[in-house]
């Protein structure tokens, strides 16, 4: 039996999405600018943002961008695989 959760997995990509990916989004909150992955586990959602100049000071800013954004949509499909249970999902994403 699929959940409710597992199903809504299934769902296209909004059309307001700008990612490209699914729970990925790019956030700026008081002059600070990140990447922030986000799931739900048992309709609690949870969230780990990915900030580039905090990550990768060394790098220019646009390669800090595009590397942190990998990191979060790498970290995203951990956590569907770990909390979702489906195998060959985060392929999909």
């Amino acid at each position: 039996l699929i959940s409710f959760q597992n199903n809504t997995l299934n769902k296209s990509i909004r059309k307001d999405n700008k990612t490209g990916v699914p729970g990925v989004k790019w956030e700026v909150k008081n002059g600070s600018s990140k990447w922030v992955a986000t799931w739900r586990v048992n309709l609690i959602e949870k969230s780990k943002s990915f900030n580039p100049k905090k990550l990768y000071p060394e790098l220019p800013e646009d390669d800090a961008v595009r590397k942190a954004f990998d990191d979060a949509v790498e970290y995203r499909k951990m956590m569907v695989d770990k909390y979702y249970h489906i195998e060959d999902l985060a392929d999909r994403l």
